[in-house]
Formats: structure tokens, sequence, C-alpha cells
């Protein structure tokens, strides 16, 4: 939210930020010794800090921070949540453990927090908990969110950037404190007016017209800046009872700012208890909820505590700690206060001509045209979408809805005129102009409009993917002059066993795979003895299809092609079946009606399909049944069934139903063993399949020590490859970078294999897990999580099978006497332990 700005304001405040690295650029090059000496940034679990780790070591590296400053990073506690007030006490407890161990003049065996912390000045920056979209713009989190503007070493600018200078600034002015902010709160004022207090805490507050301050925390000052009381998300009868509306009709909005200096910072570091009680999982403290509130001086202990519920004993303790500590209000005026909570906050805040723009010297007005720029402009979009340079990046250059209509309009000739690869790329960046223009759209009508054409673009890319696959794809072309090979009443049935797909998934699905190859390291295995997949086909004297899937209790006998020809709904199920038919030729489109088309084929059709394993499974069976049906009604038509016909079949067959998934499933069950399988740039796909034989030692190894473990919570495959293929479309810097590794871990994984590495090859895969939790944030869950830890003190390695999110677990256990203890905590935790031995031979 931005608190409206005058035009003197806003003018103030671009001068004051000025002022601001101004100051900022004296501190880093000779810093005085009253500057910080720690900041710390709090993230959510490991992932987010390691992502944060990256970013402070590049801002080390160019020089942005000062020489003497201590930079830390501290996480949540096994990526539970504690509240800012807990992440604040672990930030203080980090930074004691760090002096502790660099300080020279400091005892080892010294314990005591405040005794650590004395004299110290320590900024803390709250880094801001998850956000699906925030974490795929940034995976460091909602800090490092891109800003319009520079940064004081001429880089982009982020959230972080601005809200470190303008804390290092109002730092020099402070004696030892803490010094605390809020990550997703752009806050700017100009710090050399500012005077905290040198003793007890500090609020500082921006001002706000009431009807602003009832969606926020309010101070009530009084006198000398005492701050009174602390009213959050009060009524304006409310705020005006409890004199916080000043002579000018003002209110002082908390800006989640606060210093604790002198007798505040002493307490802060008092609280080691409390925070031992918060890493233990039971003592969730929020800094503005229940410590700010403490602190009022005509604050009630009774109301205070009410609001406790349950934790009424934290309440307890953070007011005998705070409540007495003078507490004084920093009033900032002309201040901006732009909370980007979210990633659509985020959106309105930057991208419109608006004072955040204004403020950092960088409002723009659409520049006028001359005749034929637009052509120029189309020419340099499609050397950028060629170069590989991200759509979101492209699509950021024309922020105003008019132009990226006008834009994605302009690109509807450019798809027509392109092949269907590049055309994919194309529809990726009308979908982010679109998407964008929706979110500024001015009225419900434009919006909906501007989506479904978002939608309808998206569609194309995909549909410009099956027509890439579908053009080059020879051997899977359906040939309508096949006939029935068999006599009728003969039958013949397919048997496959399932893969395990170790490493590469992801890498071998289209669009990927045809613009980059692929490679998968898979192994082909029979699950509690049994080839788990089975279809059979029986030709019939009758000229009508009969479909039966066993698993389903589900039966369908038709003489309606149109009704066979209906295969693009995934919640049919029998969709599988009916594609198949379409694709080998037996039920064609054209005027002829399905009698008519039978009785030339020779007969009707008997298909009957069995999947012995649990739904949604993860063990690519969807796509080795497409495998046995293609391989059973070829040869029912007397076709090539040979597994690198059965390849590219399977694939044409899964774009047909618009689910649009790779090779490697197929390939998984089609060839016996372990294989490294890879794929050239280019259509149609030439897969390559090595054979991984493995020493008879290795392989016994491998098949006591990789537990296969089934954790339920199935998910619709469709949907996931929609949303990562359409994140590798708009060349999302990270999923690039993934998809790459992720090949090269497919490698590695053969090569611990055959060395018997298998302590290293489970190292490798959870890796792999972890990219592939970056990649689909989706792919876990609470439940597969729990699954997963109750293994981890005694596996090398895991991850789940094929996209994840449920389905099977594959586990490498340590060594032979680790399994029984993964087995028995895996089952404790909700999980099915299956048995599992390798395929020697699968058609």
């Amino acid at each position: 939210m931005i608190l409206p700005l005058t035009s003197t304001d806003t003018l103030a405040l671009a001068q004051a930020v000025q002022r601001n690295r101004a100051r900022y650029e004296r501190l880093r090059r000779r810093p005085p010794p009253r500057l910080a000496d720690y900041l710390v940034v709090t993230v959510s679990d490991e992932q987010q800090a390691a992502a944060c780790q990256k970013e402070i070591a590049e801002r080390e590296r160019r020089g942005f921070f000062p020489p003497a400053l201590r930079v830390l990073v501290a996480a949540d506690p096994e990526g539970r949540r504690i509240g800012t007030g807990g992440a604040t006490l672990r930030a203080l407890r980090a930074t004691a453990r760090h002096i502790r161990q660099h300080d020279s003049q400091i005892a080892k065996n010294t314990r005591d927090v405040a005794v650590l912390l004395r004299g110290r000045r320590i900024l803390v920056i709250h880094g801001g908990g998850k956000d699906g979209l925030f974490d795929r713009e940034s995976a460091a989190g909602k800090s490092f969110a891109e800003l319009p503007a520079l940064s004081v070493d001429g880089r982009p600018s982020t959230l972080f950037d601005e809200l470190f200078v303008l804390l290092a600034c109002v730092s020099e002015r402070l004696g030892p404190a803490v010094l605390v902010a809020s990550g997703d709160v752009l806050l700017i004022f100009d710090a050399g007016a500012v005077r905290p207090a040198a003793d007890g805490a500090t609020g500082f507050a921006a001002a706000a017209a009431v009807e602003l301050g009832v969606h926020h925390g309010v101070y009530a000052v009084g006198r000398h800046g005492t701050i009174r009381a602390f009213l959050h998300k009060a009524g304006e009868n409310a705020l005006r009872a409890a004199g916080a509306e000043d002579a000018l009709g003002r209110v002082w909005v908390d800006t989640g700012m606060v210093a604790f200096a002198g007798r505040g910072l002493g307490v802060m570091a008092g609280l080691e208890k409390t925070a031992l009680l918060a890493d233990a999982g039971g003592g969730y403290l929020n800094l503005y909820k229940d410590v700010v509130p403490a602190l009022p001086a005509d604050a009630d202990r009774d109301a205070y505590l009410h609001r406790a519920h349950e934790r009424r004993a934290v309440r307890e303790r953070m007011w005998s700690a705070f409540h007495g500590l003078p507490f004084r209000a920093q009033k900032l005026s002309p201040a901006a206060f732009v909370h980007l909570g979210s990633a659509a906050d985020h959106r309105e805040a930057v991208a419109a001509d608006g004072p955040v723009r204004a403020i950092f010297g960088l409002l723009r007005t659409p520049p006028a045209r001359r005749s034929g720029d637009e052509e120029a402009e189309i020419a340099e979009v499609r050397g950028q979408l060629a170069a590989g340079v991200p759509a979101a990046e492209i699509a950021a250059r024309f922020s105003w809805p008019e132009r990226a209509v006008k834009l994605s309009r302009a690109l509807e000739r450019v798809a027509a005129e392109s092949t269907p690869l590049f055309r994919t790329r194309v529809h990726s960046l009308r979908t982010h102009l679109l998407n964008a223009a929706v979110e500024q759209s001015k009225s419900v009508s434009s919006a909906l409009r501007l989506r479904r054409q978002a939608d309808g673009s998206e569609e194309a890319a995909f549909a410009a993917v099956h027509e890439a696959i579908s053009a080059a794809g020879d051997g899977a072309r359906s040939d309508s002059r096949v006939a029935l090979a068999l006599e009728p009443g003969a039958e013949l049935t397919v048997e496959l066993p399932v893969r395990l797909d170790f490493g590469g998934g992801w890498s071998d699905t289209p669009p990927h795979s045809l613009e980059r190859g692929g490679v998968v390291l898979n192994a082909a295995v029979l699950l509690e003895g049994l080839r788990p997949v089975r279809a059979t086909v029986r030709a019939l004297r009758e000229r009508e299809i009969r479909l039966h899937a066993l698993d389903l209790g589900t039966d369908l006998v038709t003489r309606s092609k149109e009704e066979i020809l209906a295969y693009r709904d995934p919640g049919d199920p029998f969709a599988l079946h009916k594609a198949a038919l379409a694709l080998a030729g037996i039920v064609t489109p054209g005027r002829e009606s399905l009698e008519t088309r039978l009785r030339r084929f020779g007969g009707g059709v008997e298909v009957t399909t069995e999947s012995r394993v649990p739904k949604g499974s993860g063990l690519g069976t969807s796509s080795i049944l497409g495998a046995c049906l293609m391989a059973a009604l070829s040869r029912l038509c007397g076709q090539d069934a040979r597994p690198a016909a059965l390849f590219e079949k399977v694939l044409h067959l899964e774009q047909m139903l618009t689910t649009g998934g790779g090779w490697q499933d197929q390939v998984g069950g089609l060839v016996p063993g372990v294989k490294l399988v890879s794929s050239r740039p280019g259509v149609p796909q030439r897969l390559k399949v090595e054979p991984v034989t493995l020493p008879a030692a290795v392989s016994e190894e491998l098949r006591r020590q990789l537990v296969l473990v089934y954790v339920g919570h199935r998910r619709l495959a469709k949907n996931i490859l929609r949303t990562v293929m359409g994140r590798y479309l708009a060349r999302e810097p990270d999923v690039v970078f993934i998809l790459r590794r992720i090949q090269e871990i497919a490698r590695e994984m053969r090569q611990s294999l055959l060395t018997g590495n298998l302590d290293g090859f489970g190292k490798l895969m959870l890796e792999h897990w972890e990219l592939n939790r970056r990649l689909d944030p989706n792919s876990t869950n609470r439940h597969v999580e729990a699954v997963l830890s109750a293994a981890a003190p005694w596996a090398s390695g895991f991850k789940m099978v094929g996209a994840g999110g449920g389905g099977f677990a594959e586990i490498v256990a340590r060594g032979p006497r680790e399994v029984g203890r993964i087995e028995r905590a895996v089952v404790a935790a909700g999980g099915r332990v299956y048995r599992w031995a390798m395929a020697a031979q699968t058609l």
C-alpha cells in the first residue's frame, strides 16, 4: 500500500533518497566507529537461506557493504515459522555466536548473550515469509524483489538494497542498539533527520490519514513523543477515542521499524530462554503483536494477556520484560511507506506511474513513436526471443497495458510466420504481456477479456509443440489403410514393467527436449514380482469397439466414431484407449461411419487394460500403458511394434491427449534394466539408449539398499507439466539452470553406479530432489516431507519418483543394516513399502 503523497512530499522524498545515498557512500568508504557492526537477514527455511547467501555474497564481491560490516543469514529452525519476534531473538543469538567465535577480546566460554552484545550495533531485516509468485521471481524471498531503480553501485536495485542503505544511515545516529525492519516494506525518509532514543525502544512511525490508519498498527503518541498506546487495525472511532489523531487530523502508522537501545538492547539480549522456546516450536513470537503492544505506558495488562489465548505464558514473559521500558515515537514526515506483502502488491507499486517511480526519478510515459518504429521494435523482440532472453524481462519494457496489448497483437503475425518451435516462444511472450495487462486493467470486463486471450495464447504455445512433434513424426502417423492381421476371436497380451527414474527427469519433456535435448537415467522394474501394466486386444466379428479398464471397473461398448475421437478429456477413463485407436489408424476422422470403417478394417476390436499400481504413482504407468496399447494394437494390425518405433508413437500419443509428456517413461518400461537415455535437439527425437551393466555385487547392493515407498496423494501430471514447461518456455533463468544441471546429475549417477559408489549415488539423488522442489514447489507437501524426514537419519539420499506431490518415493539406505530402520520409520509415518526387482526382460 502507498500512503498518499503530495507533489511537494514526492520531491522531498526524492531528495531524501539522494541524500541517504550520498551519506551511505561516505559511510561505506570511511566507516566511522558508530557504524553498524552486524547485519542479520532472517529467512523462513534453509532453502531460502542458501539463495539469500548467494545474494549477499554477490554484494560482498562487488563491494556493496562497508568493509567492517559482518553479514549473517539466520533461518527459522527446521523450516518452522517462529514469528518476527522469535526470528529477532534467533538473529541476536546468531550474532552472539559469531562474536564468541571470531572476537579475540571475548573469552570463548562466554555464554551470556547480553554480555556478548554489549556495545554492538546490530541491524535485522526480516526477509518475509514464502510467497509462490515472489519465489519464482526471487528465490531469496520478498526482500530481493527488484525495484524500478538503480542501486548505489549502479546495479538494478532491490527492496533489500534500499532498506539496507536506509538502516545503515539510521544506525549512524544510534548508540549500541538493535534496529529491526520488515523486509517486505519499502520505507523512504530522510535518515539525517531522525533522532532515535538512546535508551529503551523507538517505534518509527509514518503519518497517514485516519481512514488509512485503520488498516495498520497505529501509535497513540503523547507529550515528548512518548507512546501511550498501540492500536492494531482499530476502527476510526477507536483511534480518535485513544487520542491517536493529532491536531492535523493524522495518525502515526507503525512502519515495521523498531529500535531497542540501552536497556532495551539488554532486555532483548536477555531473552535467550524465550529464543530456545521458539526454536523448540512452542514459542511463536510476533514482534509487532507480542512485544510492541507490551511497551506503551498506558497498555492494559489484562487486555494484553486476554488476547494471548493458549500463548499466555509467552505474553506474560513479554510483559514482565518490556513493560516499563521507555517507548518513544520517531515521527517520519514526509515518508513513503509501501507494503509489498505479495507479488500483486509489488507489481502494483513498481509498474504504475506513481510515487515509487517518481521518488526514484524513473517516472516514464510512453514515448512517441515515428512511422516504422513498430517494425524495428518487433524485429528487436524477435532477436531477444531467439537469444533466449526471459519473457518476463522482455515484457517488463512494455509495462503500460496499451503497449503490451498492441505488441501482443503484432506478435500474432510473427507467430503465424514462424516455425512451430519458435512459435511456442512467441506465444509464451504474448501470455506474459497479456497477463501484465490484466493486472493493470481498469475494468472487470476488460480484465476478463485479456485473461481469455492470455489463456488462449498459452494453449497456442503448447499446440505448437504438438504440431512440431506431429509434423516430424512420420513413424507415428496413423494409416487408414491398416487392417486386422488376426483372425476374429484371436487375442494377444502385452505386459510391461514400470520404471524408476533416478536422474534427468523433466529434461526429456517437450519443448525442452526438442530444443536442447534430454538425458535420463532410469530402470525397468517389477513391482511385487509382477509386470504390473497390461493391455490385451482381441479381434471381433462385430463391428464395434469394446473398452474395459479392469483396475477402474469401467466398460464402454460403442459404435460411434465421434465418441472414440473425443479423447482430449483427461478425466475420461478411456481417453488413452481412444487416442491409441485413433493413432493406430483403426478409428479415423472423416465422413465414413465407424461401422463402415470397421468393415474395411476387417472387424471390431476389444481392448482390455489393467494397471496393478496405485493411481498417481509417478512410476510412468500412463505412458507405459500407452506403450502396451500401441504395441498390442500395432501387432493386431501387423505393424512395427519394436521398441524404437513405440518410443515415437507414445510421445505422439501423449501430445494428442494434451498431457504433453516426454519420452523417458515409455523407454523406461520398454527397455530392460538400468539405462542412460539421451536425445539431441530436434524433431523427431532420435533416442540413444545406453544400457548400464552393473557388476553383480553392485546390482545386489542396489536391490537391497534402495527402498521403494508408496506415500499416496495423487496429482494430475498435465497441470504440472504445463506449469514447469511454461516456465521453461518463458526462459526463466532458474528453470533453464535446473534442467541443465539435472542432466549432468543423470550422467554423474551412472558413473556412481558403475563404480559401486552407492553413497555418492544417494547424495546426487538428494541434490536432484532439492532441484525438483525448486522447479515445482508442489512436488512436495507436508505428508511427503513427513515420510522422507522419517527416513532421513538412515538414508544417503531420496526423492519422489516422477513429478512428485505424491505416489512413490525412492530412498537409498546408507547400508544394509539401515534398510530395516527406514522401512519401519516410513511405515510409521504413513507410507507403504513395496518390493521391487530389476526387470531383465520387457517385450
